[in-house]
């Protein structure tokens, strides 16, 4: 008995071909013989998948079951390794169309590591790969059994929705997560060259950072720096919703010492904050991973 199984693609088919017949062998073992035949059909790329079960094999029910389950696991391969590329990117042209190319190729890169991943689902990676691939794998099963002519993108685009959702929440975290950079990187910028213009007051600063996450401003004698360098600054930030990471960056810039040398006297590496400092000065930063002075504050 003979059955005709025909996919439709506006991409190019032959890699779907080709590994349809890697799985040849397999079907062969199941008493399945299958002829694939590769043609256009307008601008569709058309794979003929024709098979043929012998006289003498008894279950044909499951023989076709085993047969359109092993196209679906083909297709669904071929749907997260090939398409799942494009999707991204017609998603970011078609929504961010605005962003530079080389802005979109960062955004496509990352949003392929945020799906990859599991971002934001925050899930274990390969039992999140795995699940994607088997919500897949069951509504191509579902709707083999049923028809003989699949549209790969007209699936992909009203039988998947929820997996273009997932897609589309990648690219949008991806640009979230680069608008993010992208603001910080215009900030340090800003923080840059108000340290450059301003006068220093202050030749050296020594910031030391404390096991409790706090930290410590002394002045190129080693004492303590005191509100006299700071008195206009904090009396215009009286009034506003400010954090002490924050205070600590706009203090060593209203300083605006010729050098900053940060001081760890813990594990600890401060985190953003000394990011921040670091990226800011610059050539004016130096480090000092626990000298006697420091160690005793």
């Amino acid at each position: 008995m003979s059955e005709v199984v025909t996919l439709g693609s506006m991409e190019e088919m032959g890699v779907l071909q080709e590994k349809l017949s890697y799985n040849q062998n397999l079907l062969m073992k199941q008493g399945v013989e299958i002829n694939l035949n590769l043609n256009k059909k307008g601008q569709l790329a058309m794979l003929t998948c024709d098979y043929n079960e012998p006289v003498q094999y008894r279950n044909k029910d499951e023989n076709h079951l085993f047969f359109r389950q092993c196209m679906a696991n083909v297709i669904s391969e071929l749907i997260l390794s090939y398409w799942e590329s494009k999707l991204i990117k017609d998603l970011i042209k078609e929504q961010y169309y605005f962003f530079t190319p080389e802005e979109k190729e960062k955004i496509f890169l990352r949003s392929l590591e945020i799906i990859q991943a599991g971002y934001p689902h925050n899930c274990e990676n390969i039992v999140y790969q795995l699940n994607r691939k088997s919500k897949i794998i069951n509504r191509l099963s579902e709707y083999l059994s049923a028809n003989n002519e699949l549209n790969i993108e007209g699936f992909v685009k009203f039988r998947l929705r929820d997996y273009t959702t997932e897609l589309s929440d990648a690219v949008n975290y991806a640009v979230d997560e680069f608008m993010m950079d992208k603001e910080y990187r215009e900030f340090i910028r800003l923080l840059r060259y108000f340290v450059e213009v301003q006068e220093p007051r202050l030749d050296q600063v020594h910031l030391v950072l404390k096991k409790d996450g706090k930290y410590l401003l002394f002045d190129d004698k080693k004492k303590e720096i005191s509100s006299e360098y700071l008195d206009d600054f904090f009396s215009d930030l009286i009034d506003t919703d400010i954090n002490y990471e924050d205070l600590l960056i706009s203090a060593l810039i209203t300083i605006a010492p010729k050098q900053v040398l940060i001081h760890f006297t813990c594990e600890e590496k401060g985190g953003d904050t000394v990011q921040t400092i670091e990226q800011v000065f610059a050539d004016r930063l130096e480090k000092c991973h626990g000298c006697d002075w420091c160690r005793a504050q």
